[in-house]
């Protein structure tokens, strides 16, 4: 352990964030990498460049639950869970950590792309003057979680979800809808490029990851609501 924080990605071989992330955040981040490529040359460059890789035949968030512990993710202060097509657009993952200790936030996320994949609207970058908005709602692609709120959820995540619904899980776990925990930086801008095959979809079918979701959902007790923007903090 180099750093206090960390950053896990889930690489395939089409992954562009790993490799990102190697040549340009290795300084201020440990980089752990689940792999579930089959490109041994690719595996073998991100072996080199990381802080530690694992090879997992699964999905971000179960990967994450698998190498929780004997990866040391339960040791740093924050942890960005980031796809491993992510392009970093505009300002530094850093700044994210910052804000998110200055706020005293849960979980944070970067605003996303218009150009790329936007699954919801909250997430949309909007222009002005304040560093950041709190909301009720983060999506699950790019998010950043204080140690002890990664900490929460993995405690209740028990391999649940694939993929769909995990956002929808972590903010009940946290209360993103009582009280004010997590927030999105319109001055960090991530993309999430479009792909004709999205990976996850290979791994499950999208229609039987909403079926798994709305299963959790029931069993689980578990709550969505209308997503918001409820204020915003300016420069002082």
């Amino acid at each position: 352990m180099k750093n206090r924080n960390c950053i896990f990605i889930s690489a395939g071989d089409n992954e562009r964030f790993a490799s990102y992330a190697i040549k340009h955040l290795r300084g201020d981040f440990d980089l752990i990498i689940n792999f579930y490529g089959n490109d041994e040359r690719l595996f073998s460059r991100l072996k080199e460049g990381s802080t530690i890789i694992e090879r997992n035949l699964t999905t971000m968030f179960l990967a994450c639950k698998l190498m929780y512990d004997r990866a040391g993710l339960n040791k740093y202060e924050w942890v960005c869970l980031f796809d491993d097509d992510a392009m970093l657009g505009k300002g530094k993952v850093s700044d994210l950590i910052v804000i998110a200790e200055q706020n005293n936030l849960q979980i944070v996320s970067p605003a996303h792309d218009p150009g790329g994949v936007v699954s919801h609207n909250i997430q949309l970058p909007i222009s002005g003057n304040h560093v950041f908005r709190y909301t009720n709602f983060v999506e699950m692609c790019f998010p950043v979680f204080r140690g002890s709120a990664l900490k929460k959820y993995m405690s209740k995540f028990n391999f649940d979800l694939c993929g769909y619904g995990n956002d929808w899980f972590f903010l009940n776990v946290l209360k993103a809808n009582e009280i004010k925990c997590c927030g999105i930086v319109d001055s960090v801008i991530f993309k999430n490029p479009q792909r004709k095959v999205r990976e996850i979809s290979k791994f499950m079918a999208d229609d039987k990851r909403l079926q798994q979701w709305q299963l959790t959902k029931k069993v689980r007790c578990l709550k969505e609501w209308r997503k918001q923007t409820l204020g915003y903090v300016y420069l002082k």
